[in-house]
């Protein structure tokens, strides 16, 4: 009985998961169009502040995905816009189109009925679609977080501690290499997880990243994706 209840939750979740992909799509549009109009300001601050051209070249490359995840969030709400048309539609002409009464070739007919036999099933194509266009757009966005928070973790223990002595600098540059083995992971499916031995010494440096870059977070998308 509980199972039942639980299952229908989740197929009215599934039903209703489109309004939240609007409002959050909206949310992080109007983020993104503010990062982008500050972040020549930005970069230009931690040259300023840190002096390390890598470290400038490295926001500026983060400000260009920015800007492609602009680009793929604006695609995602024109696409649902499109399906809540579709889905209208479909509730007004609930037999789709009549092919038999536009006096097409049979061929053009044969191919067209195939792809578009049904609105409904046209409609769910395209639910699919937005759907999975808007968890990469937010996985993106959320690994993007995650390199924010591992670049300036370091940048703020500097200024709090003397960052002329030996000691800091060298679990500075420690930490920096550390975490690009933690991305190069990330980005090559999760690598260094798929030994075991290798694993076993990956694995503490991967628990220690995982939880300060906050991975933990989008790991069921990207294990959804990769899989």
């Amino acid at each position: 009985m509980l199972q039942k209840q639980e299952n229908k939750y989740i197929r009215g979740l599934f039903k209703e998961i489109w309004n939240a992909e609007l409002i959050v799509s909206g949310i992080i549009i109007y983020g993104l169009f503010l990062i982008n109009s500050e972040s020549d300001y930005f970069v230009d601050k931690v040259g300023a502040i840190t002096g390390n051209i890598l470290l400038v070249t490295f926001f500026k490359f983060l400000v260009g995905v920015f800007f492609v995840l602009l680009f793929n969030f604006i695609i995602h709400l024109l696409l649902r816009a499109y399906w809540i048309g579709v889905v209208g539609l479909n509730s007004t002409y609930q037999e789709g189109i009549k092919f038999e009464r536009l006096n097409y070739t049979d061929s053009y007919i044969k191919k067209n009925k195939k792809k578009y036999n049904s609105l409904e099933t046209y409609s769910a194509k395209l639910d699919d679609l937005c759907s999975q266009l808007f968890s990469f757009s937010f996985l993106v966005f959320l690994i993007c977080i995650s390199f924010i928070i591992i670049v300036f973790t370091p940048l703020i223990i500097l200024q709090l501690f003397d960052s002329e002595l030996t000691i800091i600098r060298i679990i500075y540059y420690l930490y920096l290499v550390l975490s690009g083995v933690f991305f190069i992971d990330l980005f090559t499916g999760g690598f260094f997880r798929k030994f075991k031995y290798l694993y076993f010494v990956y694995r503490p440096i991967y628990s220690f990243y995982s939880l300060i870059s906050l991975e933990f977070i989008y790991r069921p998308i990207y294990l959804t994706f990769i899989s």
